[in-house]
């Protein structure tokens, strides 16, 4: 079997690993030992022919790794930080990498590789988690849908299951660093046909979520990836914001306003929150996802809904699940050679239709309507 080497084993990391278990040969590594220890028990109780080896290492310095050969396919599920050395890494030994990123500064740069990657036969994916990731795959489908389309219009939020009463109505289920570099800095967008740079946290509105109930919008940075680009000059508009629990916005609005997103917490964005809120930090395991895309045109309008809650049967988190389980979906393909080499967009290079039939097996489900 193909072997893949996923980095990080903490929650989206296992969510892939428990994927692909039946299909490959895996690879975990990651520097905390216990999540290494934990995912070695938790795994094998789900699929018990696994065959899975972890290693204790530190992702971002290739030459202590003991490997010997090389894996097939390479996963960061660790951090965005990290991804540009892998992109190195897995052009110069000719594997491909599979990137949970979320940062458009390293995408950028990741793409700049384009052509080392290409003469070396590889195919590097970034931004393959939810937003951006399942996101665009979405919207791409939606594009197949609608007769002369002009606008996307995406929405998205993990969050608690019902409104939270803690001083941050919200709560974190993913790695809190990367959770503030989404909410600083600028985002670029399409409107009216044109390339809109717009501050993050702008453009707070209500949006009712059916079964969910009201929620608030807000522009945040990442989650519309390489897509303004791909679709200037053919769309006119290309938005995402994230959805939260009325109040988040307020208070994260309030840490833009006095200069603590600008400030230095990248060594320690956990306890820089936490000491920002003055309580800890909710990180519970229940949770909600929603995922909703609108594609519009002069042919209809094509929406897709998802709604997904953590799995108490795996204790996999809706977070978790609808990360994880899209960026296995993409190792596949990467694995069997049905991508072709260079860094790759999600909105353009890869089959939509095929991934989200494989997530509908995987137990995501995605309702969808059109309307003319």
């Amino acid at each position: 079997m193909a072997k893949v080497l996923i980095f990080g084993a903490g929650r989206q990391g296992r969510a892939i690993a428990l994927n692909l278990a039946p299909d490959f040969d895996l690879w975990v590594g990651d520097g905390d030992t216990s999540r290494l220890l934990a995912i070695s028990t938790w795994l094998p109780q789900f699929v018990p022919s696994v065959n899975l080896q972890i290693q204790s290492l530190d992702a971002s310095q290739p030459e202590t790794w003991g490997f010997v050969g090389i894996p097939d396919v390479i996963v960061n599920a660790a951090s965005y930080t990290l991804s540009e050395s892998l992109t190195d890494w897995a052009i110069e030994k000719e594997c491909h990498l599979v990137d949970l990123g979320g940062n458009p500064d390293v995408v950028a740069s990741q793409h700049k590789r384009h052509r080392s990657a290409v003469d070396a036969a590889v195919s590097i994916i970034p931004d393959c988690g939810l937003a951006p990731g399942l996101a665009q795959i979405l919207a791409a489908e939606g594009l197949l849908h609608v007769e002369n389309p002009h606008s996307v219009s995406l929405t998205c939020g993990g969050l608690p299951p019902t409104a939270p009463n803690n001083p941050w109505r919200h709560a974190l289920y993913f790695a809190a660093e990367g959770l503030l570099n989404e909410y600083r800095g600028t985002e670029t967008i399409l409107v009216d046909g044109e390339a809109v740079e717009i501050p993050c946290l702008s453009g707070k509105e209500s949006v009712e979520i059916p079964g969910v109930g009201v929620l608030e919008a807000a522009v945040t940075r990442g989650g519309v990836s390489t897509a303004p680009a791909t679709f200037l000059g053919r769309l006119d508009n290309y938005i995402y914001k994230t959805l939260r629990w009325p109040g988040h916005w307020d208070v994260v609005g309030g840490w833009a306003r006095d200069g603590f997103l600008a400030s230095d917490w990248q060594e320690d964005a956990l306890g820089a929150i936490e000491e920002k809120l003055g309580c800890d930090l909710p990180t519970p395991d229940e949770d909600l996802v929603v995922l909703r895309a609108e594609v519009s045109g002069r042919g209809g309008m094509w929406q897709a809904l998802l709604l997904e809650k953590n799995d108490p049967k795996t204790g996999l988190t809706a977070m978790e699940r609808t990360t994880g389980f899209p960026a296995a979906e993409v190792v596949r393909l990467a694995a069997k050679g049905e991508l072709k080499p260079g860094v790759l967009r999600h909105e353009a290079d890869l089959p939509t239709t095929t991934i989200l039939q494989r997530l509908e097996k995987a137990g995501l489900s995605f309702q969808t309507t059109s309307t003319p």
